[in-house]
This record gives C-alpha cells, sequence and structure tokens, in this order.
C-alpha cells in the first residue's frame, strides 16, 4: 500500500509541474501535492501514536526492512506455464505490459501537446505506475498465481482504458452512423458501442467456459450457479477445539490438531514458548494458542542476513523447547516452491545445531532441544534421513517399531548417531546453497 501511495503522489506531482503557471508562488503552484503531503504526515503522525500506544511501532517499522526487503530477494525462475496452451494466463502477463506502454505514450502526447489533464487521465498514470511497479512479482516468480495477482493490481488500469476506448469508438460510430444511414441522423444516443458491447459481455458472462487452456475461472458466473449447492451444508461438524468454531465435515483433521497439541505439552509444557518453522500459525499459536518463540511467526520472512540473525537472537532469548521443523498436511513449507533451509540458511543451520529430530506426528515434524534430549520422555523415535527428498523439502522418515514394545526394548536415541545426521544435514544443505549461489538450483 505505501508503494501505491507513493505512486498517486508522484502522479499528482507531475500533473501540477505541467501545468503550473511560473509567474505563481510555489504554493499556488503545487496545492494538491502540499495537501496530499501534509495530510499524509498528520496521518502519519496519528498512526504512529497508536502504534506506540499499543506497543506495536517498532513491529510496525520492522516491517518494511524485515518483509519487504525479503521479498525483492525472490530469485528469477523460468516461466511455470505452457505459454503454447495456457493462452490466458498469456493474456494476464502481457496485458499490464501493453497498458503501462500506451499509458506512457499518452503522457508522452498530452506533454508534447501541452493538453489539459483530465481526472481520469491522472488516475490513469497513477495506475500505470502501480501496475508496473507491481509487475515484478508475477517476473521474479512467473507462475500463473502470482500472474494473476499481478494482473489485478492493473485492473483499474484496463477499466480506465476500456472506458477511453469505448468513448472514441462510440464518437466514431455516431458520426460514421449519421452520415451513412439516415435513420440514425435523429438517433441522439451517445453510446453507440457501449450498450451493445455491455449487453454482450453481461450475456457471454453466463457462458464463460470453466477454463481457457489450463486456466480455470474459479468466479465465473456458470461456475458458481453449478458449485452453490456444494456451499450449503445441514450438518456441522463441531471440533473438540472451540477457538476453531465450526468446519465443514472432513474439510479438517482436528483430531491431528488435538494430539499436536498434546505432544507440545508433553515436550515444551504448557506455557513455554514453541517455533512454527513450517508456516501453519493458524495452528500452532492461534487454535493451540502456544506463545510465539520469535517474532517472525511466518519463516518467509526471514531471508536478508539481518533479519536472520534477528530470528537467531529471538531463538537464543526465548530458547523454545521444540521447534516445529517441518510438516506435510496444515504448513506451508515450501513457499514459493523454495524450502525454508534454503531460504532462511542461517536460521535453518541453527536449528539443525541446536536442536534434535523427535517425532514425525503425520507429517509434523519436531524437533527437541539438545539439551532436554537427555531428560525427555522415553517415547521417542530413531529417525533416518532421505536424502532424494532434501531438493524439495527436508523430510525424515521413523523407523517402523512396535507401539506395544516393552520399555526395555523401545529404541533410544544414541548421541553420536544423531551427531552424525545433523551433521550430515547441515553438509547437504550447504552444498545446496552453493549450487543455487551458481545458479544450477
Amino acid at each position: 500500500m505505501s508503494l501505491f501511495v507513493i505512486c498517486f503522489l508522484a502522479t499528482i506531482l507531475l500533473f501540477e509541474f505541467t501545468s503550473r503557471k511560473k509567474a505563481e508562488s510555489w504554493r499556488m503552484q503545487y496545492p494538491l501535492t502540499l495537501g496530499c503531503g501534509l495530510s499524509g504526515v498528520i496521518l502519519v503522525a496519528v498512526w504512529c501514536v497508536f502504534l506506540a500506544a499499543n506497543n506495536a511501532l517498532v513491529a510496525f517499522l520492522q516491517f518494511f526492512p524485515f518483509f519487504a526487503m525479503s521479498r525483492s530477494l525472490e530469485v528469477a525462475r523460468a516461466i511455470r506455464w505452457d505459454a503454447s496452451t495456457d493462452y490466458f494466463v498469456n493474456f494476464l502477463f502481457l496485458i499490464p505490459v501493453f497498458l503501462w506502454l500506451a499509458t506512457g505514450w499518452k503522457v508522452v502526447a498530452k506533454l508534447r501537446q501541452r493538453g489539459s489533464w483530465s481526472p481520469m487521465e491522472i488516475s490513469m498514470v497513477a495506475g500505470a505506475l502501480m501496475s508496473i511497479a507491481y509487475l515484478t512479482k508475477a517476473i521474479d516468480i512467473p507462475d500463473p498465481w502470482h500472474v494473476v495477482e499481478s494482473f489485478t493490481v492493473a485492473i483499474p488500469l484496463l477499466v480506465f482504458w476500456t472506458v477511453e476506448t469505448l468513448q472514441f469508438l462510440d464518437t466514431w460510430a455516431r458520426t460514421a452512423g449519421t452520415r451513412s444511414v439516415n435513420l440514425l441522423r435523429n438517433f441522439n444516443s451517445p453510446h453507440f458501442v457501449t450498450v451493445p458491447l455491455t449487453g454482450l459481455v453481461l450475456v457471454g458472462s453466463l457462458f464463460m467456459p470453466f477454463a481457457v487452456g489450463n486456466y480455470i475461472f474459479p468466479n465465473s458466473v456458470k461456475h458458481a450457479i453449478m458449485g452453490a449447492p456444494s456451499r450449503f451444508h445441514g450438518i456441522n461438524q463441531t471440533p473438540a477445539s472451540g477457538r476453531l468454531g465450526y468446519t465443514i465435515p472432513g474439510s479438517v483433521d482436528t483430531s491431528q490438531i488435538n494430539g499436536l497439541g498434546q505432544l507440545l505439552d508433553l515436550y515444551a509444557g504448557p506455557t513455554a514458548p514453541v517455533v512454527d518453522y513450517s508456516n501453519e500459525p493458524g495452528v500452532t499459536y492461534f487454535l493451540l494458542n502456544r506463545v510465539p518463540g520469535s517474532q517472525f511467526y511466518i519463516q518467509e520472512v526471514a531471508q536478508t542476513m539481518p533479519t536472520q540473525n534477528k530470528f537467531i537472537s529471538d531463538l537464543k532469548a526465548s530458547r523454545p523447547p521444540v521447534v516445529i521443523l517441518n510438516n506435510t498436511s496444515f504448513g506451508y513449507p515450501n513457499i514459493d516452491g523454495v524450502p525454508d533451509s534454503i531460504r532462511s540458511y542461517s536460521v535453518s543451520n541453527y536449528i539443525f545445531s541446536n536442536y534434535t529430530p523427535l517425532v514425525n506426528y503425520q507429517g509434523q515434524l519436531l524437533v527437541l532441544r539438545n539439551d532436554l534430549v537427555a531428560s525427555a520422555p522415553v517415547q521417542r523415535v530413531r529417525w533416518v534421513l532421505s536424502r532424494t527428498s532434501l531438493l524439495h523439502q527436508p523430510i525424515f522418515l521413523p523407523c517402523q517399531r512396535s507401539l506395544h514394545a516393552s520399555h526395555s526394548s523401545r529404541v533410544r536415541r544414541e548421541p553420536q548417531v544423531a551427531g552424525r545426521l545433523i551433521h550430515e544435514l547441515r553438509t547437504r544443505l550447504a552444498e545446496l546453497w552453493r549450487l543455487r549461489l551458481r545458479g544450477k538450483l
């Protein structure tokens, strides 16, 4: 949002700069710019006072160097859709570029002709700046989801150019029609083209296909009508956790959530902080009501070295007994296809050095702080490392053993075995990071 505010201010400044009168004072030349700037300063001051009163000012200010700079570290990747068949994705990717070029051409024409600016033209320039600034998201990670996300920012610009085009076609059709068709000479409607085209679009939306190529239209009218019955449920399953409210039957495994909570209570106690390193904060910090062991409740934010060092400092200060290192059910450990162990390599190295694999509970991989291993309950599981899956995500597979084995036959983790596994994992992680730096991963 702050980026969009800058785009609006730049547009207003450009408008007043090109329409200023040199004989006037700068206060008279830039009234809108000064007014917007002063209003912005006052609103920001009030917002900062509100945040400070709620002890959130520092966290708010840290968001920009931590999260914004981390997102800019995304590595350019190959196009992740088939350009020969996914025509609609191609359209969504290219239309912001064409609209931005058309807007640039219009700006140059206006400046050369020293013409006046209409409110829609000013808004068009602001929309062009916002769309081209946000297009970097689709360029950095060129997959259909990020292309759609970038296109949504260009929708206002598309609307402005649609209105501009329809106004031109209305004028042309009215002029050409009255000249060639006698019946139209007394027909004074200003919308020769807009009205029929709008009707065609409304009728055509009823027959919009579910998909074009491999792209699915989840919000098409036909899709919404056909899927409406599935959105009504006569019976709601009430889970054991009241914080969840209700859920569609079968959509959430509440028993797994409760079991995870019991494991965290067993190995971390009911009040000790816990770190979710697998991007499932809704389960860990809300449903289970665990205290975060770091301010980075979403691991993906920690990418820059200062951010990773701050994450490690939080871990050293809070010393969480248990870290949810990875999971294959609720969380999102491979956001944008980048494993957490690679994205935050320094934090991962710290966890691998100071924590020991504990249990894989239905895809939830928990690791225990090294100094607690010796005194942990005996219900522990021995682990082996899956080398083939490390390129995609770190996964540990449990050794098979009987749940009813006697206490004397329960498998205990030997320190030297755990040390070798951790050393092997750190070595492999360093190798993967070198490959990434060389552009081979």
